[in-house]
């Protein structure tokens, strides 16, 4: 496969191209979201001073969203009481004018850490909220073979 350059009108993503779901609502209080997955695999060495093989590794995912605050006590509403509990799921996904949309799905979402952080300053009130998920799929690929959906 051959990765295209220079795209046909020379437009890339930008935030104003991100469109957020969480929990079946779009979202647009969002300021920022980062999400990243690892696989981590284990080392097989025997006699020799190199590697000899690996193990497959486990999978591993992380995230967070900062949100404003306004949004942020609308979606800890929504969840209602055991908010931090709850469990959700979260489209990202990319579109811009004669883009294919891209769409990563953040499966099995829950809040961890929830941190307010109020400054002096001009800028707007926000908050962070830290994931744990169980695994996404960057545009409806798995990241891992034999991954198990739920």
């Amino acid at each position: 496969m051959a990765i295209s350059y220079p795209l046909i009108n020379g437009l890339y993503f930008d935030w104003s191209s991100v469109e957020i779901n969480i929990d079946g609502d779009v979202v647009v209080g969002i300021k920022e979201i980062t999400y990243s997955d690892t696989t981590e695999p284990g080392e097989v060495r025997g006699t020799a001073p190199n590697l000899i093989g690996r193990t497959r590794g486990e999978y591993k995912v992380e995230g967070s969203f900062t949100m404003y605050k306004p949004q942020a006590q609308e979606l800890i509403a929504k969840f209602g009481d055991g908010w931090m509990e709850k469990v959700f799921g979260i489209n990202v996904s990319y579109a811009d004018d004669g883009q294919d949309t891209i769409t990563d799905v953040l499966t099995g979402c829950r809040i961890k850490k929830f941190e307010d952080s109020p400054k002096a300053g001009n800028e707007a009130a926000e908050v962070k909220f830290d994931l744990h998920l169980m695994y996404i799929k960057r545009n409806d690929l798995a990241p891992v073979n034999h991954l198990l959906e739920g």
